[in-house]
């Protein structure tokens, strides 16, 4: 989920230090609306449902079930990783440094951040008598092994494991299942064709559905938990697939222009499968067999064509002039480390809510506490991230001079002059 800025019209250098190249905001634009999702999901509500809180007014409830949609923006992300991700391995196939510079790349932009956070909450965050038990640390520390490995997600999903992953430090699941598709993915795009991994990527998203129906099936009890069809890789991959596909289509020649009516026609039929799934069952709860099967799949197709929308849009179209506002821009810059901090700021501002005994309603309702609540963590994890990239990561991204990609010759062969662009950027935002 790295980031880096851009505008529209706006020119810089190449990753190989080749000519100038467009850059599309929107793409930062995107990632920023999706931990906006992400945030307001964990935020909304926290602090009332932690003291045991239910909200009684009608309309409490359903900006409750609303905002407890925003679980859906891991998927955006996910869709966008697929998608960059890939451009990035199909344009460095033919680099004599492949594997080296990759995965030199990836551990320079997500490994710091990640282990420094986890060493600070294991070893500097329990000296400090001001933070509470709501951030977990002691149950962190039990369960250590499975996010030092980056196998959160498997140690939650696999019930022989008997692991107790703590709830402030859940969201690194994510985080695991996109590196073990980093460690997979490279592989299969240096073996297979373009066309063959097109093919690979329609397979892998029926498959991920029919995984879904498995892992929910009372056959895989034994062995899987409830949250498995929602945690694991191969239940997952859909959504990183359909976003590979599309990078493999502008590296193609393909027109993407000619499917933007497909696209409509796609994410209107998905927005109605979600809608009705909200309906039946009053909301989308992540963990509801309909929604961790259908619903899943609707997300995937959404947010593929969303971006398939963009990727075809114009400057001056609504929907890109929208995603490409520059407060998205801005949080989709500094989404990584966003997303690392941002649950443990919320838990950590509900306990001194609950220390000061400052929960309120106002006529009876709990929006207005929440609206205040879900800005002031919103500022604190946007400030945390801000400083985080200034004063730490943006330094060790200096490395990645050392590891440049290198790009063959014919990496954009086909494409159209706003593809090609489009292409160009892609590859950019994702280094």
């Amino acid at each position: 989920m790295t980031a880096v800025p851009g505008s529209a019209n706006v020119t810089a250098q190449s990753p190989d230090g080749g000519a100038a190249i467009e850059r599309l905001p929107a793409l930062d634009g995107l990632r920023g609306l999706a931990i906006l999702l992400v945030m307001q999901f964990h935020f909304w509500g926290l602090a009332f449902g932690v003291a045991g809180w239910q909200p009684s007014l009608g309309i409490d409830r359903f900006f409750h079930r609303l905002f407890g949609t925003g679980w859906s923006g891991v998927d955006l992300f996910f869709v966008l990783s697929g998608f960059l991700i890939t451009g990035v391995l199909y344009d460095a196939k033919h680099s004599s440094a492949y594997f080296r510079n990759f995965y030199a790349r990836r551990f320079l932009r997500i490994f710091p951040l990640y282990y420094g956070f986890l060493a600070g909450a294991l070893f500097v965050l329990p000296v400090w008598n001001r933070v509470s038990d709501q951030g977990q640390i002691e149950q962190l520390r039990q369960v250590q092994f499975w996010y030092w490995t980056y196998l959160v997600n498997l140690g939650s999903a696999i019930k022989p494991f008997h692991s107790n992953i703590p709830l402030v430090h859940i969201q690194f699941w994510s985080l695991a299942l996109e590196e073990q598709f980093y460690l997979i993915w490279p592989l299969l795009m240096l073996l297979f064709s373009r066309r063959s991994m097109m093919l690979l990527c329609a397979v892998l998203v029926a498959g991920a559905l029919a995984t879904r129906y498995v892992l929910l099936d009372p056959v895989s009890a034994p062995f899987a938990n409830q949250n498995a069809a929602h945690l694991l890789l191969p239940a997952r991959v859909d959504t990183l697939a359909l976003g590979a596909v599309l990078a493999l289509a502008l590296r193609g020649g393909i027109d993407l222009h000619r499917w933007k009516p497909v696209a409509l026609v796609i994410s209107a039929g998905a927005l109605t499968v979600l809608t009705m799934l909200f309906i039946r069952h009053g909301g989308l709860t992540p963990l509801d067999r309909d929604v961790e099967t259908v619903g899943l799949s609707a997300l995937a197709l959404l947010y593929a064509s969303l971006l398939l929308l963009l990727l075809t849009a114009k400057p001056a179209d609504r929907l890109h002039r929208l995603v490409s506002h520059a407060s998205l821009r801005f949080l989709g810059r500094y989404s990584y480390a966003i997303y690392v901090f941002h649950l443990l700021v919320a838990f950590e501002l509900t306990a001194e809510v609950n220390r000061r005994h400052g929960l309120h309603l106002l006529f009876g309702s709990q929006i207005p506490f929440n609206i205040g609540f879900s800005l002031t963590c919103t500022a604190i994890s946007v400030t945390a991230a801000w400083l985080s990239w200034h004063l730490f990561e943006k330094h060790v991204q200096k490395l990645k001079r050392y590891v440049p990609y290198e790009r063959h010759s014919d990496a954009g062969r086909g494409l159209a002059t706003g593809q090609r662009a489009t292409a160009e950027v892609s590859h950019a935002i994702g280094s």
